[in-house]
């Protein structure tokens, strides 16, 4: 049985480093395998990912299978998702039911595996030529995530707050589906299918334009390249982390993140960023920063505050300013996060 995992990053470390000097567009598969006809993958939320509520489960995975509809121009393999009691079905082998499962109930994935995609079914006795590669017929496909990973997502970040070493469940979400459909790795970092993840990492759930040629590619027969082009206004994406378990937030750290992109969604590295930080004591911190390859940076703002939680008095993050040069930041009104740990 083979799988394609996602695994977490680890510093700096790259999955995939001896792929980038071919520096392909997209990976599909080897050999090339899609869907012939609609699927349905079935969500068993009978167990459920004990980490993070059954709403935001399934609204992660739904949006998951959801993500990959546009850029497949309506002739995605996907019918539906449905919400069943199937127990803790796992890698259930070809048994012509597809489904995303939680908690790895057979202990099949490894340590430091966030999620895994059976993609070794398929039938090569069936084919179908698209775009002008040769694919063969997947014939089943389940989708399951790890135990002892602690998942969020970014609606439950900024409801409940978050710890640090926690994953967006829906980029992973997007990540596997992209599997499931006939995408393999890519080695571009900006791409959904990169190998790896970093904790609170949430551009994954919104599709680069690597990963939506590879899904136009496989599906969409005479498939144009689509490119995101580069634009002139900058936006932002905020979060501020509470980095502790929910025992001990009062002696956490908090952290600021902001990840800056332009109006086309595109990460925009080396803006410099500044914030403004508002604590529960009424003391206000300001900071400036660089933003990384991937558009982000992250600012320190010191220990929560017991007690501050009770009196729901919490951390108010503005971004003041982002300056790079060639684009243009209107400043919204008001602060961009709140958040009380």
């Amino acid at each position: 049985m083979k799988r394609t995992t996602l695994r977490r990053a680890a510093g700096a470390t790259v999955a995939l480093a001896a792929l980038v000097a071919l520096a392909p567009a997209y990976v599909l598969l080897n050999p090339p395998r899609k869907w012939f006809s609609a699927r349905t993958f079935t969500i068993c939320m009978a167990s459920g990912e004990n980490s993070l509520a059954a709403g935001f489960t399934q609204a992660a995975c739904e949006a998951g299978v959801a993500a990959w509809a546009a850029p497949l121009a309506g002739s995605g393999p996907f019918s539906s998702v449905v919400s069943t009691s199937l127990g803790n079905v796992g890698f259930n082998g070809n048994d012509g039911l597809s489904t995303i499962s939680f908690e790895d109930p057979q202990r099949a994935l490894s340590a430091g595996t966030l999620a895994a995609t059976t993609v070794g079914y398929y039938d090569t006795t069936q084919s179908m030529t698209t775009n002008g590669t040769t694919f063969y017929a997947f014939t089943d496909a389940d989708v399951v995530f790890n135990n002892g990973i602690d998942f969020t997502s970014l609606g439950d970040a900024l409801q409940n707050g978050a710890n640090g070493s926690q994953y967006d469940m829906e980029g992973i979400a997007v990540h596997e589906m992209g599997h499931a459909i006939g995408l393999a790795h890519d080695p571009v970092e900006a791409a959904t299918m990169f190998a790896t993840v970093e904790a609170h990492d949430y551009r994954k759930r919104t599709l680069d334009d690597v990963d939506a040629n590879g899904g136009q590619h496989a599906y969409a027969a005479n498939s144009q390249p689509v490119t995101f082009a580069a634009g002139t206004q900058l936006t932002v994406a905020t979060a501020l982390l509470g980095l502790s378990t929910a025992a001990f937030k009062p002696n956490s750290k908090v952290y600021a993140r902001i990840t800056v992109l332009d109006e086309n969604g595109n990460a925009v590295p080396g803006a410099s960023v500044t914030v403004s930080v508002t604590r529960p004591n009424g003391v206000v911190l300001t900071g400036t920063g660089t933003t990384s390859s991937s558009g982000r940076i992250t600012f320190n703002t010191g220990t929560a505050q017991a007690g501050a939680g009770a009196t729901g008095v919490g951390f108010i993050l503005d971004v003041t300013n982002v300056v790079k040069a060639g684009m243009t930041y209107t400043n919204p009104a008001g602060p961009d996060d709140t958040q009380v740990f």
